[in-house]
This record gives structure tokens, sequence and C-alpha cells, in this order.
């Protein structure tokens, strides 16, 4: 993923004022997952900037829509970051829920975070 620092995450909620509970804003997934060779293709640790330039929401969730350059890509149909959920709403559902509901732009913002991954142990 791309998760954003300090900075961003600041501007972000700045421009895109959260509405649901549960903040987020912190990271645009590029791959949930992935794969070795996924992963070989990823310039991990390096700084990469991005653009905000829509927002989407319902009910349950809200989200930033994001430009990527074009050297990555995201596996979601739509890259964005989730901002916010409702109470209980994992930030996935923001798949779901940005291809059925008409994005409002807004002013670029551009964005920046670092390129890594997360590791989770399965037990």
């Amino acid at each position: 993923g791309i998760f954003l620092n300090i900075k961003s995450q600041w501007e972000l909620l700045n421009a895109i004022r959260p509405t649901k509970s549960e903040l987020f804003a912190s990271h645009l997934t590029l791959s949930f997952e992935p794969t070795l060779q996924h992963l070989d293709n990823l310039p991990i640790g390096k700084r990469i900037k991005i653009k905000a330039s829509g927002e989407a929401e319902n009910s349950k969730i809200q989200a930033a829509l994001v430009d990527l350059p074009q050297r990555l890509k995201s596996d979601n149909k739509v890259p964005h970051i989730t901002v916010s959920a409702a109470e209980g709403i994992p930030p996935k559902f923001a798949n779901s829920m940005l291809q059925s509901q008409v994005v409002r732009r807004v002013e670029s913002l551009v964005l920046e975070g670092t390129v890594g991954v997360v590791i989770r142990q399965v037990t």
C-alpha cells in the first residue's frame, strides 16, 4: 500500500471532513494479499505523491478517490483512501460503495506517502 505521512493525513482530513465516527485516512491499498511477483515489482520504501481528486459516501462509509502515478496500480477498481466509516463498518466496504455512488470532484489535493507492506501472521 501507500502509507500517508502525518502531514498528508491531516491535509486529507481537512479537505474532506470526516462524516462518520471511525477515522481512517491513513493509507491506500494497492493489493490485499499480494503475490511475491507483485511485491517484487513494488518500489517498497519509496516516497510517492498521489492526488486526491474526489470523494464519495453513503450512510456507512466515506472515501477519497485517488489518482495514482502510472507506474503504480491498485487491485481496487477505484483507487481510494477510506476516510471514515460508521461504527463497526470495515474500511474495505468502500470498494463496493465506490462502484455505485456518485463521485463529487474536489479540488485536487497532492498527498505524500511511502510504499510499504503490512505483514500479518495468520493463526
